[in-house]
C-alpha cells in the first residue's frame, strides 16, 4: 500500500491549463502588491515582535506628521523639537557681555576689542584645536587658507565673505574676532551654540596662524631674523605665489 502510494505521488502530474496558470500568477502578483500596499497605509499591523521599533511612538525630526500608530504627536502642535523652559540655562553657561541688542553692533563689536583678551597659550594642543573647529565651522566660507574660496562660496552658491588676510581683518583684535564668532556678522550665523568660549578662542588662534602664514615677519623664516626698516623697524615680508601646475616660475 506504501509503495502504491509513493508511485502515485511520483507520476502526479497537474493537467496544464492555461487560464488557469494565469489566474494563479495574477493572484500572487496582486497579493505581491496589495499587501505591502496596505502595511504602508496601516491597514495592517505588524506584530511587535516583527517590527516593534518602526511603530514604537518617537519624535520625527523636521515632520509634524502622526509619530506613532494611532496617528497621534507627541505634541498638540505637533512640533517635537521643543524650546527650553523660559529661564533654563545650560550647566557652565555664562551671559555673553557684550549684546549687539545691548550696545548696537559697533559698540558691542569696539567693546569687545578692547575688552577681551585670548585666554589660551598658543600651544600644540590649543592650535590644533583651532585647526579642528576652523576646519570643520569656518572652511565651508572662508577656505581653509582664508582666502574666502570655501566650498559653500561661489557661483550659485553663497556670497564669498572677505579674505581673512585682508588689511582690515588683519588689523582686528583677538576680542574682535571673538566677537564675530560669538554673535556672528552679516551673513554669518553665531556659532555659540556649537562651540564653547575655549573653542572659539582657539579658532582665533588659528586664524592668526593662517594670517602669519601668508605675511610673516622677520625672524619667522630661516636667515631673515636680521631684516629691519631704516627706522629700525620690522616690516612684514611678502610671499610670491606658488606658480600652478604645469606652468613654470618666471
Amino acid at each position: 500500500m506504501r509503495g502504491r502510494l509513493a508511485e502515485y505521488v511520483r507520476s502526479f502530474r497537474l493537467p496544464f491549463v492555461p487560464w488557469l496558470w494565469k489566474a494563479h500568477l495574477y493572484a500572487i502578483a496582486g497579493l505581491a502588491l496589495f499587501i505591502p500596499m496596505q502595511i504602508y497605509l496601516g491597514n495592517i499591523r505588524i506584530p511587535p515582535l516583527i517590527n516593534g521599533m518602526a511603530w514604537q511612538p518617537k519624535a520625527k525630526a523636521q515632520s509634524t506628521a502622526p509619530v506613532n500608530s494611532e496617528g497621534q504627536p507627541f505634541f498638540s502642535d505637533g512640533v517635537t523639537q521643543r524650546r527650553p523652559v523660559p529661564g533654563t540655562i545650560p550647566r557652565e553657561y555664562s551671559v555673553y557681555p557684550y549684546q549687539v541688542a545691548v550696545y548696537g553692533v559697533d559698540e558691542a563689536r569696539n567693546l569687545a576689542g578692547q575688552n577681551l583678551f585670548n585666554p589660551l597659550s598658543p600651544t600644540i594642543e590649543n592650535l590644533r584645536m583651532g585647526e579642528r573647529v576652523f576646519d570643520t565651522y569656518c572652511q565651508p566660507c572662508h577656505g581653509y587658507k582664508g582666502l574666502a574660496d570655501g566650498s559653500a562660496v561661489g557661483p550659485g552658491r553663497l556670497a564669498a565673505p572677505n579674505s581673512l588676510h585682508s588689511d582690515i581683518a588683519r588689523g582686528y583684535k583677538d576680542g574682535h574676532i571673538f566677537h564675530i564668532v560669538t554673535v556672528g556678522q552679516n551673513k554669518m550665523p553665531s556659532y555659540a551654540w556649537p562651540l564653547n568660549a575655549l573653542q572659539r578662542w582657539a579658532a582665533v588662534h588659528h586664524v592668526r596662524v593662517l594670517q602669519r602664514a601668508v605675511n610673516p615677519l622677520p625672524g619667522d623664516l630661516p636667515g631673515t631674523s636680521a631684516l629691519s626698516t631704516q627706522a629700525g623697524t620690522t616690516e612684514s615680508l611678502s610671499i610670491a605665489p606658488v606658480p600652478e601646475e604645469g606652468t613654470s616660475e618666471p
